[in-house]
């Protein structure tokens, strides 16, 4: 353990990682060669603590949807959430953020053998269910409302939005465009400390701009517009 942050009132501790190994039939990129194997950290961990109740985070990076379809997904993520639970103790002060290369509605978000994570508060207010006979923990997934360009009371031309976080063009069926992969997702105790006015993507011209230009040859390149959201934790 270490601590990456620390003042009179709290400090954030890295608490556990999740480091998995990927085979190229896994993940076939031009950096992973036929035959070989490779390390990818996954999940990192952090604990809050100080002078507000114990509360973890999950930073997390989905692997590509370029290689793994929605059932693909789905078997996937059953490994990371046991891992997140297993780590935190199933703690209900959790929220998971990052890029899930997900859609909120894909269904390793939605399903109860996924994150099993609702766009509706009221949807999480028993935290837990019982589906398929066994005990499913509930998300509240606020992310939701950062799909599509619409912006409630305000001139559209004056206040523009993309409607996601991640470009993808696809020649074949169901070619979204905008994609939002970038999330945060939380346990029912943190859901009225969550800032949900602070809840937005970052968008600017320039990042936009880079996001939809062909990359160079190796080129790495921004490609997703950043995620902002700010919670307000009760203290002890």
């Amino acid at each position: 353990m270490f601590i990456t942050e620390k003042n009179d009132n709290y400090q954030i501790t890295h608490f556990h990682e999740f480091t998995e190994i990927e085979h190229d039939e896994d993940n076939v990129t031009d950096g992973l060669k036929k035959g070989n194997t490779r390390q990818v950290n996954r999940i990192q961990i952090f604990k809050i603590s100080g002078n507000i109740p114990d509360t973890f985070f999950a930073c997390i990076h989905f692997p590509s949807k370029l290689f793994h379809d929605e059932i693909t997904h789905l078997q996937i993520v059953q490994n990371y959430i046991s891992k997140i639970h297993n780590a935190t103790k199933v703690s209900d002060r959790l929220f998971v953020v990052g890029d899930f290369n997900m859609d909120p509605f894909d269904y390793a978000m939605v399903e109860p053998k996924g994150f099993n994570a609702h766009n509706n508060r009221d949807l999480v207010v028993s935290d837990t269910k019982f589906k398929f006979g066994s005990h499913n923990i509930l998300y509240y997934n606020p992310s939701w409302t950062l799909l599509g360009d619409f912006v409630n009371k305000l001139d559209y031309s004056k206040h523009k939005r993309t409607g996601g976080s991640f470009y993808f063009k696809k020649k074949i069926s169901r070619s979204l465009y905008w994609h939002l992969i970038d999330q945060i997702i939380m346990r029912k105790s943190l859901i009225n400390e969550f800032v949900s006015e602070d809840l937005e993507i970052i968008e600017n011209e320039f990042i936009k701009t880079e996001i939809l230009r062909e990359p160079k040859k190796n080129e790495n390149k921004i490609d997703h517009f950043p995620l902002k959201f700010s919670f307000n934790f009760k203290t002890k």
